[in-house]
């Protein structure tokens, strides 16, 4: 699938996910090394998790009320067991496949043609995402999300990438045009923009310290660079909105941390974004996607086993 340049909304996220774009899940892959990035653009390191549609239904709940009401939600396995102690009992596992009849079936019994819904969620985690929608809305930045502005905007943009290559004694500069995509949760027009992505996360972790943790750990600085990045290429008036991560506990007693990020952590977050841009649109010039340790390691034994 394909999508013009520009700011789209109503566009799923089955449909997202397919488009064969740049997004700030595979770049910051770049920094492992550009043959992990690859991996992640072809789709080898793409591995949903319960965790991941946990965080997808949280998003639903709180941002788009309406496509929650019919959202998925499964059920016990319909099996009743053949034999043992529990013979003609139901199964007591939770459905995550679907047959044409809309019954749900664990991957144990689940008949052929039944699948994986797309998205949906248990009653457990249905319950779970309501309470954290309420968590989310009864803090401050309720009053943020409440103004006006859309919800799960995709924007679809293109950069242009002068490279510098060399061959020997011969230089030459190539300019390598990339087609970026984002997804952002909440995009605040009213008064000054922001730009708010929801993170879900363990219980105590939604603390100021713990927070810049997973920042650190999973990159959602250098995404941050890249929505501001989507946003002013854009809009018409170059906006750069101000960028904000909110997270909520995904289990009781649902606490919430808001981090926004101040000009020094913007500026260096960009130029971070910058330098793996350009990483990225040499490997494609080149046509080359190298590991992270092309020369041989020394294991470097410990001290203490030195001295032995």
């Amino acid at each position: 699938p394909t999508l013009p340049e520009g700011i789209h909304e109503n566009i799923g996220f089955s449909l997202y996910r397919d488009l064969e774009y740049l997004n700030s899940g595979a770049l910051r892959y770049m920094d492992t090394s550009p043959m992990h990035c690859r991996a992640a653009l072809d789709g080898d390191l793409d591995r949903d998790s319960d965790d991941m549609r946990m965080g997808r239904a949280f998003h639903v709940c709180l941002l788009e009320p309406e496509a929650w009401e019919s959202y998925a939600v499964s059920l016990r396995c319909a099996a009743t067991m053949k034999s043992g102690v529990n013979k003609g009992s139901y199964c007591q596992h939770t459905g995550k496949y679907r047959d044409a009849s809309g019954i749900w079936w664990c991957g144990k019994h689940a008949p052929e043609g039944a699948s994986i819904p797309n998205e949906f969620c248990t009653v457990a985690e249905k319950t779970a995402a309501e309470e954290m929608r309420e968590a989310v809305m009864n803090h401050p930045v309720g009053n943020i999300l409440h103004k006006r502005g859309g919800t799960e905007i995709t924007i679809i943009w293109q950069r242009v990438i002068p490279v510098v290559l060399e061959n020997g004694e011969e230089i030459t500069t190539q300019d390598v045009t990339i087609t970026l995509k984002a997804r952002i949760d909440k995009l605040v027009m009213e008064g000054h923009p922001i730009s708010i992505d929801l993170k879900s996360c363990a219980v105590g972790a939604a603390y100021p310290h713990k927070c810049r943790s997973s920042i650190d750990a999973y990159g959602y600085n250098v995404q941050a660079a890249m929505y501001r990045d989507a946003v002013r290429h854009a809009t018409e008036d170059a906006i750069e909105p101000d960028i904000m991560l909110v997270f909520c506990e995904k289990k009781k007693p649902y606490d919430v941390c808001v981090m926004q990020f101040d000009a020094e952590d913007i500026d260096i977050s960009e130029r971070e974004y910058e330098s793996l841009l350009l990483r990225y649109a040499k490997c494609v010039a080149q046509g080359k996607w190298p590991g992270g340790h092309s020369d041989v390691c020394m294991p470097s034994l410990p001290a203490y086993r030195r001295e032995e």
